[in-house]
């Protein structure tokens, strides 16, 4: 992917390699890759391996796809509002990235005036920002546009 399509896509808010990181990388891209370094070298994988990971991707795929579609028909379906990269349930102030994730949701959904946005996660956020916690979490600069986009979503559920 090129710099400029990267940047297009993801943005240019992100944390750059530091100096070690990179000089470690040119060295790894200079160095012979003969002898001990020869493990470094980067082999792609032949045709009949991709082949054989697309098909076997596809198939996982398939197959999940299959077991949520049953577990929803059964109502069997209800998963727990766990905050993945601690392990715990999702609470305001607990995580800081949690609550600059629901943060920015907000503010997306809000550009978009809640269009495509489902009942269960309008509920989901109202929840989230019931708690005062989360309104306390929320930087000054951040503050008035969060509330104004609370108030456009509380006005949507009527």
């Amino acid at each position: 992917m090129k710099r400029a399509e990267f940047n297009q896509t993801w943005g240019t808010d992100y944390e750059r390699p530091n100096l070690l990181v990179r000089f470690s990388a040119w060295i790894i891209k200079v160095l012979p890759k003969l002898g001990p370094f020869r493990t470094l070298a980067f082999k792609p994988p032949t045709p009949e391996a991709e082949k054989l990971f697309y098909h076997s991707f596809n198939t996982s795929v398939e197959n999940y796809t299959k077991l949520i579609k049953q577990l929803r028909q059964q109502g069997q379906l209800e998963l727990d509002n766990m905050q993945l990269d601690t392990g715990e349930p999702t609470k305001p102030g607990n995580y800081k990235l949690a609550d600059e994730t629901y943060a920015e949701l907000l503010d997306k959904l809000a550009k978009s005036d809640f269009k495509n946005t489902s009942p269960a996660l309008r509920q989901d956020i109202l929840k989230f920002y019931q708690s005062r916690m989360a309104i306390k979490e929320v930087e000054e600069d951040d503050l008035a546009e969060l509330k104004e986009d609370l108030e456009k979503l509380q006005a949507f559920q009527l």
